[in-house]
């Protein structure tokens, strides 16, 4: 695995990594510089991944670390150029078959309708990926929320805790789970008071 640690400093990375273990495996790799999305990046994980062709997944903290900043308009627009940077990451994974993993901020302000429209930038970047991954945790809390969406991946809504540095999963719900849910608890009481007073064929007199 290669962690792109773009935002840390390699002490940071060596006290995190041996708070978890004390032995790091020879196979996981750490970087917190790289090139930019059409400036080099590409080259960067491609070489690597020809040079260790048995990883399998890579990591990106933060995106915003690899992009052009000064370039985020231009002539294809916010769209465009957001669909085009996350494209150009995603031809690397499918071309190596790997997963690469993109981590993203999200806006303040959350929208109550769809949740995967709080990513920060527009719909471009959700668009081009296969999987979006949305995380809602209270500061304070050692409890979150993962919801996941994607191309192959049914709709989920994933209870996570945290303890002892690791994420644990307290319960999953799909979409029927969710759907099911959202359905008033006396609907189903009609329904069930309907079977029960509902008279009989003649067949089970």
């Amino acid at each position: 695995m290669l962690y792109l640690s773009l935002e840390d400093t390699q002490r940071r990375i060596k006290d995190r990594l041996y708070n978890l273990t004390d032995s790091a495996p020879d196979n996981l790799y750490f970087a917190v510089t790289s090139g930019l999305i059409g400036g080099g990046l590409e080259e960067q994980i491609t070489d690597f991944l020809t040079e260790h062709s048995a990883t399998k997944l890579v990591i990106i903290d933060t995106l915003q670390k690899v992009r052009d900043s000064k370039g985020s308009a231009g002539k294809a627009g916010m769209y465009g150029n957001d669909y085009d940077d996350i494209s150009s990451i995603k031809r690397i994974a499918d071309s190596f078959n790997i997963a690469i993993l993109l981590v993203h901020h999200l806006r303040k302000l959350q929208d109550s309708d769809d949740p995967f429209n709080d990513v920060s930038g527009s719909t471009g970047i959700i668009g081009a990926a296969d999987t979006n991954f949305i995380l809602r945790r209270k500061r304070s809390g050692n409890a979150a929320t993962l919801l996941v969406s994607g191309r192959d991946v049914e709709y989920q809504e994933l209870t996570l805790q945290f303890n002892d540095l690791v994420w644990e999963l307290v319960e999953r719900k799909n979409s029927e789970d969710i759907h099911k849910a959202e359905l008033p608890k006396f609907l189903f009481w009609v329904v069930d008071f309907i079977w029960i007073t509902s008279p009989r064929s003649p067949r089970q007199m």
